[in-house]
């Protein structure tokens, strides 16, 4: 199949959405078909200061000098032109579906919630684009579309019961993580195996040695990472919070932020911690994807405290690299964690409830391993070629139906 993808912003093969696209991108061509990416970059001498509000544009007169394409994969908003245009007629046999990457108008939702309770602010200009006129966009390009693409439960019934998108259309997928995640938690399983059959044998030799000596007893790793930006959404307050009282409680503990971004700096993640404490805080504030199971080394817990998320990969690959996740219960991560099976769960914004959580893995060595053991498991199901392979049949299925 000859296949576009969309996604407006600056193509970042480490970041977020675009980084998700670039990387299902490959994986299509690895199953042998043509995918052509149009993002920010593609505009050009035609890019400017009105690059977003003008990008659905740009996407319809891609598609109309480009009438090869058998798939169109856009992100929401991208290709609300192109699919209500579908809707009289035009490049009837055209598949096209509208990818969600965490829908806007839920993030939208609780931004508003955060303004009432001064959390954050809200500019004069918000209710006229991100607040307004792109959520009709949004809307319009998930009513009109083919499908529906949504990456957890609560954003699919969302856009069901309020956006007015056909149940029948509204398909649930997943995103998928790195080669290097999957076989690194596909190593470590088989490790820990071989180390179970081990100490097996050893306890029949001698299990009064093994029932007592301290050598013979995993101790988990203590150490608690954060991955994300330092944003509000990503319930980074309430992190440090709850890290803060860690530390004071356990000296021993360190606390590591990756990925926080450029614009605060080091020193804007530290100024939340004593003086005293800064010497235990590791800040990264921007990495390449392949090193972070280097980066976490050492570390054993994550602080997965967002607020709000479409699915957070970073979930899938903090357990893959060894960590056993504490997260917030909302929509997204909870697709893939289970509350005392590969993980804990927390009320998002709790930080004495992130407290316990810390608390509880710090000190029960038992607890953090059967955890351990189930994250890394949860991880077999979400490579690449997997997912690919599947939404490449969903593809071929709507095909057949719009008689092509």
């Amino acid at each position: 199949m000859k296949i576009l993808m969309s996604i407006h912003h600056t193509l970042d093969k480490h970041a977020g959405a675009a980084g998700v696209t670039w990387k299902l991108a490959e994986a299509f061509r690895e199953q042998g078909h043509e995918v052509d990416l149009f993002t920010f970059d593609s505009l050009g001498k035609h890019a400017s200061r009105f690059g977003a509000i003008l990008f659905p544009w740009h996407v319809l007169f891609h598609v109309m000098r480009h009438p090869e394409y058998e798939v169109l994969d856009l992100s929401s908003g991208d290709g609300w032109i192109v699919n209500m245009l579908k809707r009289f007629g035009w490049r009837k046999h055209t598949v096209s579906v509208t990818r969600s990457h965490g829908l806007e108008h839920v993030v939208h939702e609780q931004f508003v919630e955060n303004c009432k309770k001064g959390e954050q602010k809200k500019s004069w200009k918000y209710p006229i684009y991100h607040g307004g006129y792109r959520l009709w966009e949004v809307a319009m390009s998930f009513r009109h579309a083919d499908a529906g693409l949504f990456l957890n439960q609560a954003d699919r019934e969302y856009a069901v019961t309020k956006l007015g998108v056909r149940r029948d259309r509204a398909i649930l997928v997943e995103n998928g993580v790195d080669t290097v995640f999957v076989q690194r938690a596909a190593a470590t399983l088989t490790a820990l195996q071989t180390k179970a059959a081990v100490t097996s044998t050893a306890m029949h030799v001698d299990s009064a040695a093994s029932s007592t000596d301290p050598a013979m007893k995993d101790v988990a790793p203590r150490h608690i990472a954060f991955i994300g930006s330092n944003i509000f959404r990503k319930g980074i307050t309430y992190f440090k919070a709850a890290t803060l009282q860690v530390m004071q409680r356990y000296p021993d503990i360190r606390i590591a932020f990756i990925g926080t971004g450029d614009k605060t700096g080091i020193d804007g993640i530290l100024k939340d911690y004593p003086a005293a404490l800064h010497a235990r805080i590791a800040v990264i504030p921007r990495y390449q994807n392949h090193a972070l199971p280097e980066l976490l080394d050492g570390y054993g817990i994550l602080g997965l405290t967002s607020i709000s998320e479409g699915f957070s990969l970073v979930g899938v690959e903090a357990m893959a690299s060894g960590l056993v996740p504490v997260c917030s219960r909302i929509p997204g991560p909870t697709e893939y964690i289970s509350d005392e099976r590969n993980g804990l769960l927390v009320e998002a914004r709790n930080t004495a409830q992130l407290v316990a959580a810390f608390t509880r893995l710090i000190e029960d060595d038992a607890l953090w391993q059967r955890l351990h053991l189930a994250a890394l498991q949860t991880c077999e199901r979400f490579s690449w070629q997997r997912i690919a392979v599947q939404q490449l049949s969903l593809f071929a299925s709507l095909a057949k139906g719009l008689g092509r």
